[in-house]
């Protein structure tokens, strides 16, 4: 729970900067086909593919899932990844110590920032209860269809209700 709460500060930041979906040097990217990270420097942004394989959402950013063995960033996707640890209080020696006693699962990671939607549907109808639009589709392992919703809803009073039902469900997941 306490990597997934720092992921969403550093994902909320990028997200309100406009930069969670682009890529900038100093940046680790994932690969969405197989997991594997890899820095992204002045070659990788110059390569004329990289802006297809982003809008193509074959590559994205990633965030960290902090621990004392995770890749770290440079430049500024470090700052901010840095500046969101601090705000919690937890160091990497916490991080160590949490890692000594619980396992190799807190080492840390890094997860992309986006995600692809799988088989999206959208309709929209009427029944005995009134008005609705369903929304379906599929999400990989870790992504969170409140996260989606809100992002689709835009809507303050979903936003609360889905903060306190992701903080449950990632509390689940520990």
């Amino acid at each position: 729970a306490f990597q997934s709460a720092v992921f969403n500060s550093v994902l909320t930041r990028r997200l309100g900067a406009g930069t969670f979906g682009a890529l900038a040097e100093g940046d680790l990217a994932m690969k969405h086909d197989n997991g594997a990270v890899f820095a992204v420097d002045r070659a990788v942004l110059d390569t004329p593919t990289t802006p297809g394989r982003l809008a193509r959402l074959e590559i994205s950013p990633s965030g960290p899932m902090w621990g004392p063995r995770m890749t770290l960033a440079q430049g500024e996707a470090a700052r901010v990844e840095h500046e969101e640890l601090a705000r919690t209080g937890v160091t990497m020696d916490h991080l160590a110590k949490a890692m000594d006693r619980k396992g190799e699962g807190l080492g840390g990671a890094r997860r992309a920032m986006r995600v692809p939607l799988g088989l999206p549907e959208v309709e929209g109808g009427a029944d005995e209860h009134g008005e609705y639009v369903r929304c379906a589709f599929e999400l990989p392992p870790g992504a969170f269809a409140t996260v989606v919703m809100r992002e689709v809803m835009k809507t303050e009073a979903f936003t609360a209700e889905t903060q306190r039902t992701q903080r449950q469900e990632e509390e689940e997941e520990i």
